[in-house]
Order: C-alpha cells, then structure tokens, then sequence
C-alpha cells in the first residue's frame, strides 16, 4: 500500500503543479505586461494578485509544493524529480496546445518522447 500512496501523491504532486502553472498563464494572458496594460507597476501588480486564475494558480501552486515536502520525504530526489518534471512536461504541453492555443510542433511531441524515454529509462536504474 505504501507504493500505491507514493504514486497518488506524486500523481497529485504532478497535476496540481502543472494546473497551477497552466491557471497562472491564463491568468497573465488576461492581465498582460505592465507596458501592455499601460498601468503603473503598482496598478498592475494589484491586478495581477486580484485576478481569479492567477489565485488560483498560486493555491494549486502551493498545493503541489506541500505534496512534493511529501514525495520528498518517500523516494530519492534522484528519482522523483524526473518522474516530476515529464508529467508536467506533458501535461503543460497538451493542455497548452489544446485551451490556450499554444503551437504544438513535431519536435515538441519528439522532445516529450524523448523525456518520457529518458525518465522510464533512469527508472529501471
């Protein structure tokens, strides 16, 4: 059981951090640089701490930190930290691509299979 309960927090870990970063690029995708918004720095650091994705974002984003302290404490940095990265690799690309319209190339797509390759590989060492 104490595998199954590493892997859900690690999953857990993976999804609330990519979620939080995807809901942070949301967020300043509507708020826009401060030359963008022609606000002054203040006006525009208010907007950005009052706008609902990037909150959001931040929650998720802490959320994730919290449960990482917990991968931590499980399994070897050296292990997780891969693992880590290419699920929120993956999860980031594809959902950018798909809700905010980011290009997805063909050599992105062989990058993410190139990562996955490499952190299934460094697994069976």
């Amino acid at each position: 059981m104490g595998h199954v309960k590493t892997a859900l927090l690690v999953v857990g870990c993976i999804v609330s951090g990519a979620s939080g970063n995807l809901l942070l690029k949301a967020g300043m995708n509507a708020v826009g640089s401060p030359s963008e918004a022609g606000l002054s720095m203040v006006a525009w650091l208010l907007n950005v701490f009052t706008t609902t994705q990037i909150l959001g974002g931040i929650v998720l984003y802490v959320a994730s930190f919290v449960m990482w302290l917990g991968v931590l404490s499980l399994m070897d940095i050296s292990k997780a930290y891969p693992i880590f990265v290419a699920g929120s690799f993956l999860i980031v690309m594809g959902i950018g691509a798909t809700l905010l319209s980011e290009q997805l190339t063909p050599m992105r797509v062989f990058a993410a299979i190139f990562v996955m390759a490499g952190v299934i590989m460094g697994g069976q060492s």
